[in-house]
């Protein structure tokens, strides 16, 4: 926005910054931040119920033991990586408005197919390619569901995470090759093909647990941004999810835009079972059951609701949760159970996807006046440090902007409604040497905060915002 010659710099800046205080973005960020030191909070009082004698030192092992360390900085980059595509999974569906809760089943599929593969003899980039179509063809089963049968994807998806996991049991139960010396999970990758596992690139002389991993999903994070923001396919899903009928009439294919995101949702789950279990760091191989989803998948969900389905942001709620859940295991040597601790972290991370929810909840009218009267104070405050800084005491009269557009609006030929219950009706009278006086009908809504700093017989001292806020047409009836 071109700044105006008239308007000083600390009008400029309180603009601005007023501007980004009610941006869509920064209330995102505010009830994300919030719902998380919320499950913080909630997670410091199931700690002090537990062990109140070492609770706050608890919270401390929390936030400063993660970077402890290269091993436990290494730890915690393993596992953000599956944490951070299965957000990217759930991410990219919900861009659609579909709900693809068959993650954890895609996820485990890209991960038999990445596991299987890479013990015959594979090298760990065509393990990888092949996990994303072993998952995106897993995740397509639910949208054809949908396409053609009508189906929810929520009951299907979930449908089909079981009868994956039921699937990869009976088929490593009878790959004995594959499987370790107590028939419990698959061999280590590494010790039967070096070329399967995927490459630390010289990060190992930090830490012998490092790869290339985490920069692949944060380059497909990013990818995935762009897909969904920069080309066609993205368009179409998001208008699509804008307005469906709409769409449709426009041209662009339901079928289509549900088949294409099922297969990239499920794609992105795909690959990042394999980047789990083909680095370096995943000395044990994949567990043979079929009585539990992987809860990478599961927690990828929390990971996108907390980042508004932003796949950049998705990276950093992933770090969030892999650094709370490797600074969660010390606190086992403070005589919490792992059983505690899991439960600890578990309530976190369940209140920390509450981001919907409050950010539906602060923008509220009653909630959004209490963030208008706190952002007011602050620019109270601001505006106080501004002069005090500069040196000069803070001016009594307003800008020649507001005088201006005080007298450009006295002189037209319009009348402001405001679109609220009308309550009372005043004229406000504004003289000015060179102009004749004019009146300007305003109707006033009592429950709005910005006026009520104002005297009523002096409106015309009143800022520009108030005088926009209200909704203007002419005499004549015409917009």
């Amino acid at each position: 926005m071109a700044r105006n010659k008239s308007q000083d710099s600390y009008s400029y800046w309180k603009e601005n910054v007023n501007r980004v205080l009610q941006s869509d973005k920064f209330l995102k960020f505010s009830s994300s931040f919030s719902s998380l030191i919320l499950g913080i909070l909630a997670g410091f009082i199931i700690l002090m119920s537990i062990n109140t004698e070492n609770s706050v030192l608890a919270l401390g092992y929390l936030f400063t033991s993660g970077f402890a360390d290269s091993s436990s900085t290494a730890e915690v980059l393993y596992r953000t990586t599956p944490i951070l595509m299965t957000g990217l999974a759930f991410a990219f569906a919900y861009k659609a408005k579909l709900i693809n809760l068959g993650v954890p089943g895609q996820f485990a599929i890209g991960s038999f197919v990445a596991i299987v593969l890479a013990l015959n003899g594979l090298p760990w980039y065509l393990n990888i390619i092949f996990a994303f179509l072993g998952g995106a063809l897993w995740g397509l089963l639910p949208g054809l569901m949908k396409v053609y049968f009508n189906m929810t994807e929520i009951v299907s998806s979930v449908m089909f995470d079981w009868i994956a996991v039921t699937i990869i049991f009976i088929s490593l139960s009878n790959m004995t090759k594959l499987l370790n010396a107590s028939q419990t999970g698959t061999l280590s990758i590494a010790a039967i093909n070096s070329s399967g596992v995927i490459p630390s690139l010289g990060l190992e002389n930090w830490d012998s647990n490092l790869s290339i991993a985490i920069f692949i999903a944060v380059i497909l994070a990013a990818a995935t941004h762009t897909a969904l923001y920069k080309t066609k396919l993205g368009y179409e899903i998001r208008a699509y999810a804008s307005n469906a009928s709409v769409s449709k009439a426009v041209g662009i294919s339901e079928k289509r835009v549900i088949l294409n995101t099922f297969l990239i949702s499920g794609g992105l789950a795909g690959i990042g079972g394999a980047l789990m279990y083909l680095a370096p760091y995943s000395y044990e191989g994949y567990a043979l059951t079929y009585t539990a989803l992987p809860h990478e998948g599961i927690i990828g969900l929390a990971v996108a609701i907390l980042a508004f389905n932003n796949p950049l942001f998705c990276i950093i709620t992933a770090l969030i949760f892999s650094y709370l859940s490797t600074s969660s295991e010390n606190l086992m040597s403070l005589g919490y159970s792992g059983a505690n601790v899991s439960f600890i972290i578990g309530f976190i991370i369940y209140f920390g996807s509450f981001g919907v929810i409050l950010n539906r909840w602060i923008r509220k009218k009653y909630v959004s006046r209490a963030i208008k009267f706190t952002s007011k104070k602050i620019q109270k405050f601001s505006e106080w440090l501004f002069y005090l800084f500069k040196g000069t005491a803070k001016p009594k009269t307003k800008s020649n902007e507001v005088v201006d557009s005080i007298i450009e609006v006295a002189n037209s030929s319009i009348e402001t409604i405001h679109k609220e219950e009308e309550v009372s009706t005043v004229f406000i009278e504004y003289n000015e040497p060179k102009k004749e006086k004019d009146k300007i009908l305003i109707k006033i809504n009592p429950e709005s905060e910005d006026l009520e700093d104002y005297n009523p017989d002096h409106y015309a001292n009143a800022d520009i915002p108030q005088l926009k806020r209200y909704s203007t047409y002419k005499k004549d009836g015409g917009k």
